[in-house]
């Protein structure tokens, strides 16, 4: 990530400065097998369990159980999202967090955060659009690399990731006390990299993890 977004994010964070670059190592690469044409979009832990949510299918949250040849993926919650006040035919699920017995999708296609209790109950939208927001800040300028991930900083703060072009961060929060209805929306573009892309590649986010006090991307 570029320096802008990293002082960004240790702002975000309270942390005093970015952390170093970490060197990954590949570990494994399985096949998905289970669900049809699952394509999973979004991915989250909770408890020792993977989970996924996808853009193809509007209406599960999904389990991963990895195996030596391969990981198979079922259905794990399976519900009907309210309406979204828009009258996008797709839900597009394009990230997925929990915290505290509550799954949280983002919808690309409704530009919303939608609920989800652990047992199926508590659909609800919790934040408002964010285009007008993301639009502002001169987000959202390509159709379909709006949403891309989202990460949970606190009980009343989230952080939405935008694909690309340009690539950016949208941060939803709530004062104490305030109606739920009223969030605090604020957009940011980052698209400075240290990285060495091959053209015509654009940056982009595919996905945000909170972990031990440090933002990922």
């Amino acid at each position: 990530v570029g320096r802008s977004l990293c002082a960004l994010v240790a702002l975000l964070l309270g942390l005093g400065q970015a952390t170093d670059a970490l060197e990954l190592e590949l570990l494994a690469a399985l096949p998905i097998r289970g669900l049809e044409n699952a394509q999973p979009s979004g991915l989250t832990m909770a408890d020792g369990v993977l989970f996924a949510v996808s853009d193809k299918h509007d209406h599960a949250i999904c389990r991963i159980d990895i195996r030596d040849d391969g990981a198979r993926l079922e259905p794990f919650i399976t519900f009907n999202a309210p309406w979204s006040g828009t009258w996008a035919t797709k839900l597009d699920f394009e990230g997925l967090a929990f915290a505290d017995g509550s799954f949280y999708l983002v919808s690309e296609s409704c530009l919303r955060v939608l609920h989800v209790n652990e047992n199926g109950g508590g659909l609800d939208w919790i934040t408002p659009n964010v285009g007008k927001a993301a639009t502002e800040a001169g987000l959202f300028g390509v159709k379909n690399a709006h949403l891309e991930g989202i990460a949970l900083l606190g009980p009343r703060r989230i952080l939405l990731a935008v694909e690309r072009e340009p690539r950016g961060l949208i941060e939803v929060s709530w004062e104490e006390g305030a109606d739920e209805d009223e969030p605090q929306i604020k957009a940011w573009a980052t698209d400075e990299t240290m990285l060495t892309l091959p053209e015509p590649r654009a940056v982009d986010f595919a996905d945000l993890h909170l972990d031990g006090g440090g933002l990922y991307a």
